[in-house]
Order: structure tokens, then C-alpha cells, then sequence
């Protein structure tokens, strides 16, 4: 009894972990939005100046482009993690009752 109710407090904390690393990542990517809608700020006080302009065009699609990703990897591994959890805590359920 012991071991199931460790295996459930052990599937807790990793699912505990998961969600610092997904609030991680909101933040990362909110933070990132932020600059790169700053930078939309910049670009109209900047129109007069095309070269520059361009410059903090580009700078705002790679920045927009990188937050994407993020949210996109985050999201993939996020399901790879459910997995990896889940079979572990079957796996360690398993362990338990063939122990018994």
C-alpha cells in the first residue's frame, strides 16, 4: 500500500513539473510577443526611414516566428511527457502488484 500511495505522490510531482515548464514557456512567448509588438510600435516612428525599417520588420517576423516554435515544441513534448508519465506510473503499478 505504501509503494501505490508513493507511485501516485511520484505521478503527482511529475505532473507538477510539467506545469513549471509549460508556465516557462507561456512566459517565454508572451514575453517574446511583447517585444516583437514593441517593434510594430518602432516601425511606424521608423517609416520615414526604410533601411531601418526593414531591419525592424525582419527582426519582428524572426522574433514572432521563434514564438511559434516555441509554443509549437512545448506543445509536442508536452504530449511525449503525458506519455512518458503515464507509462511509468503503469509501469511502477505493475511493479507493485507483481511484488505482492
Amino acid at each position: 500500500m505504501i509503494l501505490y500511495v508513493v507511485s501516485k505522490e511520484c505521478k503527482t510531482e511529475a505532473y507538477d513539473v510539467e506545469d513549471v515548464i509549460l508556465e516557462a514557456a507561456q512566459n517565454a512567448t508572451d514575453s517574446i510577443h511583447t517585444v516583437s509588438s514593441k517593434l510594430a510600435s518602432v516601425q511606424v516612428i521608423l517609416q520615414p526611414y526604410y533601411g531601418i525599417m526593414s531591419s525592424v520588420n525582419t527582426i519582428e517576423v524572426t522574433l514572432n516566428r521563434t514564438a511559434n516554435d516555441v509554443q509549437s515544441k512545448v506543445l509536442t513534448n508536452k504530449e511525449t511527457y503525458k506519455h512518458v508519465v503515464q507509462i511509468m506510473y503503469v509501469t511502477f503499478r505493475v511493479w507493485i502488484f507483481s511484488a505482492i
